[in-house]
């Protein structure tokens, strides 16, 4: 029975994932992040607060003079692979 249940699972898990993947396409998440490497005229590196992993995102021109160890939030749009460094940590100004 516990076989019959994993192939089920295995069966639906394309479908279900084409499904989260519609329903969230439009969905904005804001995180806040720190400020690791700052503003070279495209990217900025942050990192999540006691993360371990430095990424690269492109910035707003509000973000531009962030300096190392500022707050800032990162919009993410949709699927987490589409972020950009949005504003400072308090929100927009």
């Amino acid at each position: 029975m516990l076989q019959d249940a994993a192939s089920f699972a295995e069966a639906v898990r394309p479908l279900i994932e084409k499904l989260v993947k519609e329903q969230t396409r439009n969905v904005l998440r804001a995180e806040r992040f720190d400020v690791v490497t700052p503003a070279d005229g495209s990217k900025m590196g942050v990192r999540q607060p006691f993360g371990k992993r430095e990424i690269f995102l492109p910035y707003t021109q509000e973000v531009a003079n962030a300096q190392e160890g500022d707050a800032v939030l990162v919009l993410w749009r949709g699927s987490l692979s589409n972020g950009k460094v949005w504003c400072f940590g308090a929100g927009p100004e």
